[in-house]
């Protein structure tokens, strides 16, 4: 028998007391797997009366969301959809499909636009209707960030710590920037000291310098977009 183990037991055996794992009884607990994405807000009926109407601008890619799920169940994973703008800033509103979701989350500065958004039209809205019993109604029914029903959605705010390397937060980068990092590589070292994701419908990925107390250098990407792209073909800073 080997020095230092008791009559009957192996090394192994040995191994297994100090070891947990799901041979004897303890779950082991390993990395989570985060599975983030952003979704473009859905073109408005400003937007269409000035550009003419697209109602595919905004809708969620079906395929893509239902990969994106099938990886996250085989992975044990957890998905987050991250709001971001459609062509320009005030399109914050987003797909009814992604409304009945309970994994999608928006920035908080993005939000209180969303909120005094609805404020606003149901402001406005509620005055054409007692006109319009009156008799006294003037021009279209009042539809100028949403389009029928104002929905009072609430959502998670976007920053979280996914663990101790790296972070998601939301940042209000224009959507049709073709690089979303430029201007934006101090944020790993500014803001957070750990990597940083944040979601804009184009994909990209660098590392950026490290501080002399850092041992491995910080990564900022982006996370690409689940829905159809929302873009002003207009303007003449395309994003194609």
């Amino acid at each position: 028998m080997k020095r230092g183990l008791k009559e009957g037991k192996t090394k192994a055996d040995s191994l297994s007391q100090k070891i947990p794992n799901s041979t004897n009884g303890v779950k082991l607990v390993g990395p989570k797997t985060h599975i983030v994405t952003a979704a473009q807000g859905v073109q408005n009926p400003y937007s269409a009366r000035h550009y003419g109407r697209d109602s595919s601008k905004g809708r969620p890619n079906d395929s893509l969301i239902s990969n994106l799920e099938a990886y996250t169940q085989a992975n044990k994973g957890d998905l987050k959809i991250c709001a971001v703008a459609g062509s320009y800033v005030n399109e914050v509103e987003l797909d009814g499909f992604f409304q009945e979701r309970d994994d999608v989350r928006m920035d908080k500065d993005a939000f209180l636009r969303l909120q005094a958004q609805r404020d606003l039209e149901l402001s406005r809205r509620d005055k054409w209707d007692e006109r319009d019993e009156e008799g006294r109604a003037v021009g279209d029914y009042p539809m100028h960030y949403f389009w029928d029903e104002v929905s009072p959605k609430s959502y998670p705010v976007t920053d979280e710590r996914l663990n101790s390397k790296i972070s998601l937060m939301g940042l209000p980068e224009p959507t049709q920037n073709k690089d979303p990092l430029s201007g934006n590589t101090d944020l790993a070292q500014q803001r957070r000291g750990t990597s940083i994701i944040f979601p804009h419908t184009k994909q990209r990925l660098k590392a950026v310098p490290k501080d002399l107390g850092w041992r491995m250098p910080r990564l900022i990407l982006t996370t690409g977009s689940c829905t159809l792209p929302n873009y002003n073909r207009s303007n003449m800073n395309k994003a194609f």
